[in-house]
């Protein structure tokens, strides 16, 4: 029988510290640039400060095993916008603008296919439903670049910051 898991914002400070050191693990599995590695080894950006960003976590037996951030825009922009140029995107993008993050899933997590999809359906509902934002982009290795294309029918607006 497969475990039961639960999504929903992180709420406990273990949830955002699990999740966050999934995501580091994530990033550095996959050779994304992650801000200096603190004691903790937490995947922190100041944008995390933020009311306009929320931790996604999928719980089996209370422990985290999968997580995903969304990132509103501020005055603060979104992460990728260090690395990316968003203009034209957002000059034929009549609405609010959000981002999420590369997921993480536990390594010793079973249904990893299946979690990751549940993740992206969470975080996009909310995104979309109770944050209203109307489009939203993500940062990918070119590993997973065709995955995100296939199976969620993204876009690949790659555009270098100048």
């Amino acid at each position: 029988m497969p475990a039961k898991v639960t999504l929903q914002l992180a709420r406990t400070r273990q949830q955002f510290e699990q999740a966050l050191q999934l995501l580091q693990i994530s990033r550095e599995r996959w050779g994304l640039e992650s801000p200096a590695v603190n004691p903790h080894k937490l995947w922190l950006l100041k944008q995390h400060a933020l009311p306009s960003t929320n931790t996604i976590v999928a719980l089996c037996n209370g422990e985290v095993v999968g997580s995903i951030c969304l990132f509103g825009d501020s005055s603060f922009k979104l992460p990728s916008e260090a690395r990316l140029n968003l203009r034209s995107f957002r000059d034929n993008l009549q609405g609010r603008l959000a981002e999420l993050s590369l997921p993480a899933i536990h390594s010793d997590f079973s249904s990893k296919a299946d979690l990751l999809h549940a993740l992206y359906h969470f975080a996009l509902s909310f995104g979309t439903s109770f944050c209203k934002y109307d489009g939203f982009v993500t940062e990918a290795s070119e590993a997973w670049a065709f995955e995100y294309a296939r199976h969620l029918h993204f876009d690949s607006i790659f555009e270098p910051n100048e």
